[in-house]
C-alpha cells in the first residue's frame, strides 16, 4: 500500500539537536514546562520513566491534507520505532525549542507506553505473535494563555484533523535514505 503524503517538512536548512537524555524526566511529573496535563497520562499508564536515549535530530512538519492520528503517523517515514520520541525527549523539545511549537494550534509528538526493563522481553514477544499491539500514543502540545497544555490520546482515536488548524507533528529526524 502506498503510503500517503499528508505533510509537509518546515525549517528544511535548519538542524535540531535533543541532548542526550537518561529518560527519567515524564509528562506527568513535568509540572515547570506543562500548566496543564491531561489525567489520562496515568489512565493510559504512561507515568513510567522511558529509556536512555542518545543526542538526536528532529524535524517539524506542517499537516497539508486532513488526516487522522494514523494517518499523520503512517506518512512519517521510517519503522514504528524510528518515528516515536521519548517522553523525555518530548519535555525537552518544549523546554527548549518553544519556537517550534505552533501558537495557535496543536503541534503532535509520538511516544509509546514504557514497559519495566524486566518485562520488556515479554512485551516484545508479546507484539512479535500478535497477542499485544504496540501502544503508540499522540501527545499534544498547545499553548494556552501563555502557557503549555498537554494532552494525549490512542494512536487509533478515528478523530479527523483538518488541515486547516495548522497543527505540526515534532518526529526523528532520519537519514536521508528514508
Amino acid at each position: 500500500m502506498e503510503r500517503r503524503n499528508i505533510l509537509k517538512r518546515l525549517f528544511e536548512d535548519e538542524l535540531f539537536l535533543t541532548k542526550e537524555l537518561d529518560g527519567k524526566r515524564i509528562i506527568v511529573d513535568a509540572k515547570d514546562t506543562f500548566a496543564y496535563i491531561d489525567s489520562d497520562f496515568k489512565k493510559f499508564g504512561l507515568d513510567k520513566p522511558g529509556a536512555h536515549t542518545s543526542e538526536i535530530s528532529i524535524k517539524v512538519d506542517e499537516l497539508i491534507d486532513d488526516g487522522t492520528f494514523m494517518d499523520i503517523f503512517e506518512s512519517l517515514p521510517g519503522t514504528r520505532k524510528q518515528k516515536l520520541l521519548t517522553q523525555d525527549q518530548i519535555i525537552e523539545t518544549c523546554k527548549t525549542r518553544p519556537g517550534l511549537l505552533q501558537n495557535d494550534s496543536a503541534t503532535v509528538f509520538f511516544t509509546e507506553k514504557t514497559w519495566p526493563k524486566f518485562l520488556e522481553w515479554l512485551r516484545v514477544a508479546l507484539v512479535a505473535c500478535k497477542i499485544l499491539n504496540p501502544q503508540v500514543f499522540v501527545v499534544s502540545v498547545s499553548i494556552l494563555g501563555g502557557g503549555l497544555s498537554v494532552g494525549v490520546s490512542r494512536l487509533g482515536s478515528g478523530l479527523v484533523w483538518d488541515a486547516e488548524g495548522d497543527y505540526r507533528v515534532v518526529s526523528p529526524q532520519l537519514p536521508r535514505r528514508y
